[in-house]
C-alpha cells in the first residue's frame, strides 16, 4: 500500500501503525458470497430492481443500456429453456428456439464494442471537434520557424 511505498524510511511502518493501528480492517470476501451476490444482480430480482429503478433507459432500441436492460431477462429465460432442453434430453421446440435465438441476436449486438456506426460512420457530425474560437495575429508579430 501507500504506506510502503512513503519516500522516508521507517515512516511507512509507523504511519500503518497509527492509521491501522488494530491491523487491516477489511478482508476479502468468500467466494460463496460473491456467487450469493453476483446472482442478486445478474438476474430479475428485487434487488436488481431496487439498484436499477433510478437509471435511466432510452426508449431506443438501439441504445445500450435499453439493450442490456431487455437482455437480463432474456438471458435468463433462455438459460432456463436451454437447461430445461438438456435435462429431458431433447431439442428446443420451435417457440423455445425462437426465445433462444432472440436472447442470442440481443447479446451478439451488445457484445460488439468495435462497431462505432455512429461515431465515425454517415452519421458523425464532429461538432464537437469545430473550433469555438479563432486566433488572431496583432500587426508586427513574427511567426517562430
Amino acid at each position: 500500500g501507500i504506506h510502503a511505498n512513503f519516500p522516508v524510511p521507517l515512516l511507512g511502518p509507523v504511519m500503518r501503525a497509527a492509521t491501522f493501528p488494530r491491523g487491516r480492517e477489511y478482508h476479502a470476501a468468500p467466494d460463496k458470497l460473491r456467487k450469493a451476490v453476483s446472482e442478486l444482480i445478474t438476474t430479475p430480482t428485487e434487488v436488481r430492481a431496487l439498484l436499477t429503478e433510478n437509471v435511466f433507459v432510452s426508449k431506443n432500441p438501439n441504445d445500450r443500456v435499453n439493450q442490456i436492460s431487455r437482455a437480463v431477462s432474456m438471458a435468463v429465460e433462455a438459460d432456463k429453456l436451454l437447461s430445461k432442453c438438456r435435462k429431458e434430453k431433447r431439442q428446443p421446440t420451435a417457440e423455445e428456439q425462437a426465445k433462444i435465438d432472440a436472447a442470442e441476436e440481443l447479446r451478439e449486438q451488445i457484445i460488439q464494442v468495435d462497431a462505432f456506426e455512429t461515431l465515425a460512420g454517415k452519421d458523425h457530425k464532429a461538432q464537437h471537434m469545430v473550433p469555438t474560437w479563432t486566433v488572431q495575429r496583432s500587426e508586427g508579430e513574427k511567426v517562430a520557424q
